[in-house]
C-alpha cells in the first residue's frame, strides 16, 4: 500500500518499504506507469533497497518539486521523469543508468551529480535548460580548490590558475566511470557555470549530445576506447577546449560536430584520417589547427569561416584541392 498524504494538500508521495523477503527476491523496482501524469504529487520520498525506477513512472507529474532517492537506486527508467516541469531538486549521485528521455523537458531542474553514471541515455537532460552538473564538494578527489589548481597541485589542461571559481566542475578522472552519452542527451542544458568536464572511460557520445549547452571544456584525454563522437556533438555550443584521446582511435570527425563553438585551438590526434564538411564551420575564434601527418582528406567548407592560422607547408598528404578555409 501506497502512503501518501491528502490530495488537496499535495503532502509527500512515500513509498512503503521493502520486506526483507522481496530484497532477497530481486523485487527492488518500482513498476513502469505506476503515477504518471499525477498531478498532485509534490514531493517524492523513496526509501533504501529500491535499486530501479521503471519506464514512465513519474510520467507527467507537474507538481512535483522534490525528489528524494536512496543510496541503493542504481537504474532509472526511460521517461521516469519526463515533464516533471517543476522538478528542481534530486539526488542522483548513486545512479549509474539514465534511460532515454529519463529526465527530459524538467526544465526547472538545478544540479545534475553524474560522478557515478556510466550510461547517459539519449535526450536524458534534453531541454534542462538550468541544469548544471555539479560534484560532492566533501569527497577529497573531486573538484578544484579556488585558483584553479586541483589539491594534488597540478594545474589541469585548459584551467588558467586565478581563472576558475568554486562553480566551476572539474571531475577526476578516477571518478568518471560514464560510458556512453546518446544523442541529444544536454542539449540546451545551460546552467549558466562553466564546466570542464574529465572522462576516463567514455567510448561513445552520440549526436548533438552537448547541442546548444554551455559547456565550457572536455577532457578525454585518458578514453583510450573513445571511437565515436557523434555528428553536431557540441554544435551551437560555448565549447572553448576539447581535448582528444591520447590513445586515439577516433578515424572520422563528423560532420559538423564543432559548429559554431568557441574554440580558439585545436589539435587533432594521431590515427584521424578525415575531417567531415563543415566539422569546425563558423568557430570564429579558432586560430590554431595541429593536423597529424596521416589526415587523408578535409571535406568541403570544414574550416569555413574560420580564423585559422594554417601552415600548408607542414602537411603534405592533406587533399587541399578538397578543403576550404
Amino acid at each position: 500500500m501506497i502512503t501518501c498524504g491528502s490530495r488537496s494538500a499535495q503532502l509527500p508521495l512515500r513509498i512503503p518499504d521493502l520486506t526483507e523477503e522481496k530484497i532477497l527476491a530481486g523485487l527492488t523496482e518500482i513498476k513502469p506507469s505506476a503515477f504518471q501524469k499525477s498531478s498532485w504529487i509534490r514531493e517524492i520520498i523513496i526509501p533504501e533497497g529500491y535499486t530501479k525506477i521503471g519506464e514512465r513512472v513519474f510520467f507527467k507529474c507537474i507538481n512535483v518539486v522534490n525528489v528524494t532517492l536512496p543510496s541503493t537506486m542504481k537504474h532509472i527508467g526511460h521517461q521516469a521523469f519526463e515533464g516533471c516541469r517543476k522538478l528542481q531538486n534530486i539526488n542522483l549521485d548513486h545512479v549509474e543508468i539514465f534511460g532515454q528521455e529519463s529526465f527530459k523537458n524538467c526544465g526547472k531542474l538545478s544540479t545534475l551529480n553524474l560522478t557515478r553514471a556510466v550510461t547517459i541515455g539519449a535526450a536524458a537532460f534534453n531541454r534542462c535548460y538550468q541544469a548544471r552538473i555539479v560534484s560532492n564538494s566533501n569527497r577529497v578527489d573531486i573538484g578544484v580548490e579556488r585558483g584553479g589548481v586541483e589539491r594534488d597541485g597540478v594545474e589541469r589542461d585548459g584551467v588558467e590558475r586565478g581563472e576558475v571559481d568554486e562553480n566551476v566542475l572539474v571531475v577526476n578522472p578516477k571518478l568518471s566511470f560514464v560510458k556512453t552519452i546518446g544523442r541529444n542527451a544536454f542539449m540546451g542544458s545551460r546552467g549558466g557555470n562553466r564546466k570542464i568536464i574529465y572522462f576516463r572511460d567514455l567510448k561513445s557520445l552520440g549526436s548533438n549530445a552537448f547541442t546548444h549547452s554551455d559547456v565550457y571544456g572536455i577532457n578525454c584525454k585518458e578514453c583510450c576506447n573513445l571511437i565515436n563522437i557523434g555528428i553536431g556533438a557540441f554544435a551551437f555550443s560555448k565549447l572553448r577546449r576539447f581535448v582528444f584521446p591520447e590513445r586515439n582511435k577516433i578515424k572520422v570527425l563528423r560532420q559538423e560536430v564543432f559548429k559554431y563553438c568557441d574554440l580558439k585551438t585545436v589539435t587533432l590526434p594521431r590515427g584521424m584520417q578525415e575531417i567531415e564538411r563543415y566539422a569546425f564551420y563558423c568557430c570564429k575564434d579558432l586560430e590554431t589547427v595541429t593536423l597529424p601527418r596521416g589526415v587523408q582528406e578535409i571535406q568541403k567548407c570544414a574550416f569555413y569561416c574560420c580564423k585559422v592560422f594554417w601552415n600548408r607547408g607542414l602537411y603534405p598528404r592533406v587533399k587541399k584541392d578538397r578543403c576550404e578555409l
